[in-house]
């Protein structure tokens, strides 16, 4: 074997032995508390920023092997008073997503699950309403509407108790 094959397949050993360890720090990682934790937060974050209320999740559950993310306990508060029902509230969310499905897409939604979805909007007597209002205006040209209609679910389910 030359000396220059030598050189690319020690190089491709080492590249190979770089993924799997990187494969297995990722599912590793993936199932310890601190990262459901951290992601738990991430996502009470983007929903508190996306639309000005307060969010709360009970809990967060991610299965690596199946890309399968749970949550549960899912609240957003809006400007509802003290022991109404909050604006906003699911008793569960999965999501199921599939990567690197083609080239203009590097995440797809194969399947989105809602349990007891529950929405709870309010008119008060001088007409304000309950909706929040997103903390920073979007830099989109996209109306709201629209960014959800781009956004391609394979299958929805919705199920009401």
């Amino acid at each position: 074997m030359s000396r220059r094959a030598r050189i690319f397949r020690n190089i491709a050993i080492g590249l190979a032995a770089c993924f799997i360890v990187v494969v297995a720090a990722v599912l590793v990682v993936s199932r310890t508390q601190w990262f459901r934790y951290f992601v738990k937060q991430k996502i009470i974050a983007a929903a508190e920023d996306g639309t000005g209320g307060r969010a709360e999740i009970d809990s967060f559950a991610f299965d690596p092997l199946r890309f399968r993310a749970v949550v549960t306990g899912f609240v957003i508060h809006g400007n509802e008073p003290a022991g109404a029902a909050p604006y906003l509230s699911a008793r569960r969310a999965e999501v199921d997503v599939r990567l690197l499905t083609s080239i203009h897409h590097v995440l797809d939604v194969a399947y989105l699950g809602l349990d007891s979805p529950r929405a709870n909007i309010m008119v008060f007597a001088d007409g304000t309403t309950n909706v929040p209002t997103p903390k920073t205006k979007s830099q989109s040209n996209e109306t709201p509407l629209e960014s959800v209609v781009d956004l391609a679910v394979g299958h929805f389910d919705l199920t009401t108790a």
